[in-house]
């Protein structure tokens, strides 16, 4: 059962979720096409030769983590925090849900745009734009880490969680 959800998580992200993931390419069954062997090398120097046909793998760019980005170039904050509420609610507007809400080790930052690096526990839902409690559930751990580090950014989060959940008057 774990391995379906996983896989099915997988499928979401691949097929409607690519912009947002990252994910470039998805082999989940054995196969005899492929026809390529991958060569690696370990981190103690050992080769290895695996057969792509054989393996279960996906392809997916690789992000720079969020947290680790906020850190390094605290003057594009707002940018990214904007890049992230945009994330959450597209993802939520295209009737996909996250059961593991954590911007550090969830969320990266790809080509100046927030994507979602952990991609093993999406679902589908129904499409819908997130709530004012859904977005600020799924960036908990994100106002924690900006109140320690840029209270300024934290208000500005607080601020924009509420500027689009609230309809216009």
């Amino acid at each position: 059962r774990v391995r379906r959800l996983l896989y099915q998580s997988y499928q979401i992200a691949y097929e409607r979720l690519p912009e947002e993931t990252g994910v470039l390419f998805l082999h989940l069954t054995k196969t005899e096409h492929l026809k390529r062997p991958i060569h690696l090398r370990t981190p103690k120097g050992k080769r290895l030769t695996l057969k792509l046909d054989d393996m279960e793998f996906l392809v997916q760019k690789r992000a720079i983590k969020i947290f680790d980005h906020l850190t390094a170039h605290p003057k594009a904050g707002r940018k990214t925090i904007d890049s992230i509420l945009s994330l959450l609610t597209a993802r939520s507007q295209k009737g996909i849900g996250d059961s593991d809400i954590n911007c550090e080790r969830n969320l990266g930052l790809l080509d100046g745009k927030a994507t979602q690096i952990d991609i093993g526990e999406f679902y589908s839902s129904l499409p819908a734009s997130p709530t004012k409690e859904e977005l600020t559930t799924a960036t908990l751990d994100l106002r924690a880490f900006l109140e320690n580090h840029s209270p300024a950014l934290a208000t500005y989060l607080g601020k924009e969680i509420h500027r689009r959940t609230t309809p216009p008057t």
